[in-house]
């Protein structure tokens, strides 16, 4: 595969291109291996290094182990003309910071050096000097290797700290002052090593993109400008690290404020709680809860009794659900305006569901958030169940099924069959007994009840299509992955897939859904471990495969099946106190302590 994004490798009257080839690394996966091919696709250079850097002309920056790191830089014969122990190279500046032997210097974009390979850490700024460390001491040199700042300096923008000397080696963005230590103490010093501010705090961030930075004496913070002078001498305490999305929050004893170093607006210690979302603060005060923005405008009065996220399925962090006294609402926090009045008793709260329900005394309805639409339907309900585009609802004791298509919610690979619009289909009638959803991929079905049996339908989330999979025949239906179902009649248990074909008879006495460990075993990347289901007869349990196949015996006294959001779903058997379980071929139950 021919990598179009480096430049062409010259030279011998050639031009050469970097290519990839996919290789197995040790322990399972695939990595790249590059070269260099011509025209034809011939290799020149064959496939051997782990890194290609840059391409520069006649010559080009590549490593042949990510490990050791050895650096070379090659001509288009594949010859080494340079080779260095580490190197960081930056195309917006065309140079690279490179070592050897333990010494660092910088080459530029022909590779020849332009800062002699002898400082313990070098970094620069302009095309003027560069700025290096050197018995322990910072200072700066030009381009003639001339000191032009002497060497005084214990630590230069947290290059010697938790963070390690290799956050420094390379290029260091313009600011007009940077954070330096002299002895155990910090301050900052300008362009020309001059420093602006007395040197007595006890650490020090660097400037903000805003020209701002956190300082710290002992346990209180305080901040300076990009001139260096203090704008907030350090009295207060902070859990913030840094002037992180541009504010930094503030504490005195129990009361909590800001800094806005965007709208440059200091917020003292006032409110009794505040949390932060997307420059914007939902403060306490008084028991009672509001809205602030980061500049001190505020959005909404402190008035609600609570006011917390509202993790609704497709609405991102700044939709909050509002109480004032026993009523609910939902507001949106970076306009301060409702969404829906406070007037509800209760209003869900399922982050995957798109769809959310409201209570107003004994009766319920519906809320659909859509991009472009809202849907909000009558408190007439007794009950009701969402479940995505799917909103089953009870009046009395019968249950009917609306489905709520919605352009915005569509999946790419199915399309929808409407554009721009959000519309509420009513989908079966209100004349049954009970009603249960489940949803896989682009389709949702459904096990409606008449007359005490259960019918299977599927739905196309693309155009709320319905299909009968089979006939109002079952006492029970459970749904299961991939559309299959577990079935009851009477009190045995079979299973049938998405089309209503038996995978296993109904004879079983008990049944649980059906679980697959994940395989992380990175040297067996065509391993999956089987589908099980658990099925029990008399007393004994035993598996069965999505298929219908008896994987084993039926001799296990219980089943419990476990759910892992790294592992899978999976199953433990016992037989007594014995415990069972899969092995690590999946063919077999075996004895685990």
């Amino acid at each position: 595969m021919r990598n179009n994004r480096f430049s062409k490798l010259t030279g011998n009257g050639v031009e050469l291109y970097v290519d990839a080839i996919e290789v197995r690394i040790q322990g399972g996966g695939f990595d790249y291996m590059y070269g260099f091919v011509n025209e034809k696709d011939e290799i020149v250079i064959p496939y051997k290094y782990q890194f290609v850097e840059a391409v520069l002309g006649d010559l080009a920056i590549v490593a042949e182990d990510e490990k050791e790191k050895g650096w070379k830089i090659i001509n288009a014969k594949g010859e080494i003309v340079y080779e260095y122990d580490e190197l960081n190279w930056f195309d917006d500046e065309l140079k690279a910071a490179v070592c050897l032997n333990g010494k660092w210097g910088v080459i530029n974009e022909r590779c020849e050096v332009v800062c002699p390979i002898k400082y313990e850490d070098v970094c620069w700024f302009d095309e003027k000097i560069f700025i290096v460390r050197q018995g322990g001491k910072w200072g700066a040199v030009n381009y003639q290797d001339e000191v032009v700042y002497e060497f005084q300096y214990d630590d230069f923008e947290g290059s010697v700290g938790w963070l390690g000397a290799d956050l420094i080696k390379g290029r260091i963005r313009h600011k007009p002052i940077f954070r330096v230590r002299l002895g155990d103490k910090w301050g900052f010093i300008n362009t020309n090593f001059t420093p602006v501010c007395e040197f007595k705090y006890d650490n020090a961030d660097e400037l903000n993109d805003d020209g701002y930075a956190k300082v710290k004496i002992g346990d209180k913070v305080g901040i300076v400008d990009e001139t260096g002078n203090e704008i907030l001498p350090p009295k207060y305490k902070s859990s913030t690290y840094s002037i992180s999305r541009n504010s930094l929050e503030l504490q005195d004893g129990k009361l909590f404020g800001w800094f806005d170093s965007k709208s440059k607006y200091l917020c003292k210690p006032k409110y009794d709680e505040i949390s932060e979302w997307n420059s914007i603060f939902i403060v306490k005060l008084n028991g009672k809860y509001g809205i602030v923005r980061a500049d001190g405008t505020e959005l909404c009065p402190l008035q609600y009794d609570e006011l917390v996220k509202w993790w609704c399925y497709g609405r991102n962090e700044a939709v909050y659900k509002v109480q004032i006294g026993e009523k609910w609402g939902v507001i949106d926090v970076n306009t301060g305006e409702y969404i829906f009045e406070p007037i509800y008793d209760e209003i869900s709260d399922n982050d995957e569901c798109c769809t959310q329900t409201l209570r107003i005394g004994d009766k319920w309805g519906y809320i659909y958030l859509g991009e472009s639409k809202n849907i909000v339907s009558d408190i007439i309900y007794d009950e009701i169940k969402c479940n995505g585009q799917v909103v089953a609802y009870r009046l009395g004791d019968k249950w009917g099924v609306h489905f709520i298509l919605d352009s915005d919610s569509w999946d790419p690979e199915g399309g929808c069959a409407i554009e721009d619009d959000v519309k509420v289909i009513d989908l079966f009638e209100c004349k049954y007994d009970a009603c249960e959803s489940g949803r896989w991929g682009r389709v949702y079905y459904l096990s409606l009840s008449l007359n005490g049996k259960c019918g299977y339908f599927s739905v196309s989330r693309k155009d709320c299509s319905i299909k009968m999979i089979c006939e109002h025949k079952y006492d029970e239906i459970c749904f299961d992955i991939d559309g299959m179902a577990a079935i009851r009649i009477g009190e045995k248990w079979g299973y049938i897939d998405r089309e209503g074909n038996t995978i296993c008879e109904i004879k079983y006495d008990d049944v649980r859904h059906s679980a697959q460990p994940l395989c992380y075993d990175y040297g067996r990347e065509d391993f999956e471990y089987p589908h099980l289901i658990a099925v029990c007869i008399g007393n004994k349990w035993g598996f069965i495969n999505t298929q219908g196949e008896e994987f084993c015996e039926f001799k296990f006294d219980r089943v419990e099946r476990w759910t892992s959001e790294y592992d899978g779903d999976w199953y433990v058997a016992y037989i007594g106190e014995q415990k069972y379980e899969l092995s690590e071929d999946g063919l077999k139950f075996e004895p685990r302590d």
